[in-house]
């Protein structure tokens, strides 16, 4: 019996795939100035999907045998400011280096307003709008009604 079930744990494990993964490293760099970009995350089309900080603009991922996209974008002060895109094919074991180059997002007027104030100023603009009134009324009758509740049945 004990080798009847040694033999299927045999067979089963065989057909594990076994984690080989390629390293892929690099740099990205600001394509006005070929500096160092800081501040970017870098997202791969994997599966799981990866996402992951670049602070310093050297970055390293760890992937599996397949062809991907490695999307970047880099942020000054909360806002997008620059953007790129790369491909990548990549075989078992294998050790890359792979540069990316981001450019300037150009950005119109809404979605650079849409972009800065979103998350930062939006209680402000809806507390402090001159159409916004609270009306007391509804808080009178959602408290007061389970307060009489609570007095005549104490």
């Amino acid at each position: 019996m004990l080798r009847v079930v040694a033999f299927i744990l045999l067979i089963l494990t065989s057909f594990i795939e076994y984690g080989y993964s390629s390293e892929v490293q690099g740099n990205i760099y600001d394509i006005n100035d070929f500096n160092l970009a800081n501040n970017c995350v870098i997202k791969v089309n994997s599966t799981p999907s990866l996402q992951k900080v670049v602070s310093t603009g050297m970055y390293d991922l760890s992937l599996k045998k397949g062809c991907y996209v490695l999307k970047v974008n880099c942020y000054e002060n909360g806002i997008m400011s620059k953007e790129g895109e790369a491909s990548l094919c990549v075989d078992e074991n294998e050790n890359i280096t792979y540069d990316i180059l981001v450019s300037p997002v150009i950005l119109d007027d809404f979605e650079n307003l849409t972009q800065q104030y979103a998350l930062t100023n939006i209680d402000n603009y809806i507390f402090s709008s001159p159409n916004f009134h609270f009306n007391y009324w509804y808080f009178l009758f959602i408290l007061i009604p389970p307060f009489i509740g609570y007095v005549i049945y104490k």
